[in-house]
């Protein structure tokens, strides 16, 4: 596993690799990794090719100065747990280096801005866009794989790749949420939390997500105001159940593969003690007899 700080290096790393008719898989990460990013590198071994694994903070997608500065950072356990794996290199570039002439982006489609977490977090989304597009731009893979527990990121990605990179003809590749034995998300924000607040925000989510299905199911209605509950210590920043065809047209994507059918997923953001968690699940069309 050979470890790299400079865009210059990786580029010229990979261009040797294309010579040989290698393939590339870019899993991108901001470190701290945990099972949930494992699991994006076990689905790499799905696809025959040099694996790369990056490690960034992205300052740019961060509202929150705060946020950003306590965003946890542990490179050194991140590349022991990658020595363990099949991993050909780890791009760990300074902040200095992925800033420096960074790309200039256009608007984003309505979404970005106004659906789910775009809603609330500002510049997040424009913020991520200008780093994936410069680790494609750099590496240009066959391969990029991200979880479905930020699934509007993955739209996002999805934009990025039919937008800037037709011709290129990346892959993106959806890899399913891994969870904890309490039904928890794995995210690197659940090691600010203690055990107890980990506990609290696993029934949160399997509480809201039970009595929001049960009320979509029997009603096909989509409005859950009146059944979210609100504490000093518990908010619910949005519950939403969208139908995937429509986030793919307000987020300025084609018609997904399985557009014939309307296909329904519930995405619930919390904030427990000042930590934001984030969390989807598909749902069954409700069909009222």
């Amino acid at each position: 596993m050979l470890i790299i700080n400079s865009k210059k290096e990786l580029i010229d790393i990979l261009r040797r690799d294309r010579e040989c008719n290698h393939k590339i898989t870019l899993i991108p990460t901001m470190g701290n990794l945990h099972e949930g990013h494992l699991s994006l590198i076990s689905k790499s071994e799905d696809y025959l090719s040099k694996k790369i694994v990056s490690i960034f903070v992205n300052p740019l997608q961060f509202n929150d100065s705060s946020d950003y500065t306590s965003y946890p950072k542990t490179l050194e356990q991140d590349l022991e747990a990658l020595e363990k794996r099949k991993i050909d290199y780890v791009f760990v570039p300074t902040k200095e280096e992925m800033m420096r002439n960074i790309i200039h982006t256009d608007e984003l489609p309505w979404g970005f801005t106004n659906l789910l977490c775009g809603a609330y977090r500002g510049r997040h989304f424009d913020g991520v866009q200008k780093i994936i597009r410069e680790f494609f731009e750099i590496i240009k893979p066959d391969f990029a794989i991200f979880g479905e527990k930020d699934f509007q990121q993955y739209l996002l990605i999805k934009y990025i790749a039919e937008r800037y990179f037709r011709e290129t003809n990346i892959k993106i590749i959806l890899s399913p949420t891994i969870r904890m034995d309490n039904g928890l998300a794995f995210s690197s924000r659940n090691t600010l939390l203690s055990d107890e607040q980990i506990n609290k925000a696993s029934l949160a989510f399997q509480s809201i997500k039970s009595t929001v299905v049960d009320y979509f199911h029997k009603t096909g209605l989509l409005n859950f105001n009146n059944l979210i509950p609100q504490s000093a210590n518990l908010t619910y920043q949005y519950v939403k159940i969208y139908d995937e065809k429509y986030l793919y047209d307000k987020h300025g994507l084609g018609a997904n593969s399985n557009s014939d059918q309307k296909i329904f997923r519930l995405f619930i953001a919390l904030i427990i003690d000042n930590v934001r968690l984030i969390d989807n699940y598909p749902v069954e069309r409700y069909d009222i007899s």
